[in-house]
């Protein structure tokens, strides 16, 4: 993006050190941009599509191989468009009624602030338990902090489709109500008001938001982003539900459910054994970090507790892979390992050094083994976090 302005290079250089001078005076933060001029009378200021920001990226999908044997990916049954589905928490209504919805919340902590979006799109599918029953939907695109209705789609007398089958059924329902990422990363939610000719519940492959961040004035794309839900709410006279994925948010110690917990304990030893270990992937195809950034720092965060906690401490060892490739390695000890069952550790590693590219950002897994000093415990992990400073010229 290039603005050109008529002055001369000495009023320009003058102006921009009275406004810095001025900003830090006021204990403003810096600016970012690349100021280029040459001695001819028409200068040329060009910006940053990105300015320095920072991001973060919940690790949502796992594997469990604290056994040695690595089993099946785990992930959240309504996050992708993968066929695997999951049920409403009770039956829903033959006609439509506002007490009968699915709710599914969205944190958009990975979007930069305050950028133009374009294309915003929900993808929702799902289906009906029993071939021949007839559910119906439409939605609502809300702010679940206080309830705020930013906008219908469809209604009872116009509905946005209707499933028969038992194989998932994809809808593509476009949110131009959405202009800017700030909107998604407010409690963004979507409510979907749905009926079912049988009186039973409806199967919920997936609820993903999507769009491409624009700048220029919002008039060129850099780069699309999906979201995934953290939490699914259960509305229905019947009963409420929370669904919240393991991984989606940090809960805090608690019910089975809201943490990944390996099923086999870690040993009391003085060395780890790496073949042991629980793993966290980011989401599949993730552009985290466009292309041509420039990262200039990184870190990945853990959150996590144990299981027995007479007097034993655990410490977690982390196994970073950038691209399917062991790339580096950190030990916990001292206050970053666990001594507790109520209270979580939350240890963060720098990886400034190491992720040093988008494509890198863009391809992280993490692998963490862990040792004990008195009992043989499991690892409970609340929540993996990357994050990364980057701009983007």
């Amino acid at each position: 993006m290039a603005l050109r302005y008529r002055f001369r290079v000495a009023v320009v250089v003058a102006v921009v050190v009275a406004v810095a001078w001025a900003a830090t005076m006021a204990g403003l933060p810096g600016t970012h941009a690349v100021w280029t001029g040459s001695t001819a009378a028409t200068d040329t200021v060009s910006t940053k599509k990105v300015f320095s920001t920072t991001l973060s990226d919940n690790f949502m999908d796992w594997i469990d191989a604290s056994s040695g044997t690595a089993g099946a990916v785990q992930q959240s049954r309504s996050a992708y468009l993968d066929g695997v589905t999951t049920n409403t928490n009770n039956v829903l209504s033959p006609t439509f009624n506002t007490a009968y919805y699915e709710e599914m919340d969205y944190t958009g902590q990975d979007l930069p602030p305050s950028v133009a979006v374009s294309n915003v799109q929900l993808t929702f599918a799902y289906a009906v338990p029993v071939a021949a029953e007839n559910a119906c939907f439409y939605l609502s695109a809300i702010r679940f902090s206080d309830n705020t209705d930013l906008q219908d789609h469809g209604s009872p007398a116009s509905t946005l489709g209707c499933v028969t089958t038992t194989t998932p059924v994809t809808f593509t329902i476009p949110l131009p109500e959405i202009t800017n990422t700030d909107t998604l990363k407010d409690s963004f939610g979507i409510r979907v008001y749905a009926t079912n000719s049988a009186s039973d519940k409806i199967q919920i492959d997936t609820a993903q938001v999507s769009g491409s961040l624009m700048y220029n004035n919002g008039t060129q794309s850099y780069n699309t982003f999906t979201m995934y839900e953290f939490q699914r709410q259960s509305h229905e006279p019947a009963g409420n539900a929370t669904p919240t994925w393991a991984l989606g948010r940090i809960d805090g110690p608690g019910a089975v459910g809201i943490t990944a917990v390996g099923a086999s304990a870690f040993p009391i030893s003085a060395s780890y054994t790496n073949t042991d270990y629980l793993e966290f992937d980011q989401t599949p195809s993730l552009t985290f970090v466009p292309p041509g950034a420039t990262i200039t720092s990184s870190s990945i965060a853990l959150t996590f507790y144990e299981t027995l906690a007479a007097g034993n401490v655990l410490c977690p060892d982390m196994m970073l892979y950038l691209s399917g490739t062991l790339t580096a390695t950190a030990t916990a000890s001292g206050a970053n390992c666990s001594s507790s069952t109520t209270a979580e550790t939350t240890w963060t590693v720098d990886t400034t050094a190491i992720i040093t590219t988008p494509a890198q950002a863009d391809n992280t897994m993490l692998r963490v083994s862990a040792i004990n000093s008195t009992s043989a415990a499991q690892l409970r992990v609340d929540y993996v976090k990357l994050t990364v400073t980057y701009s983007l010229s």
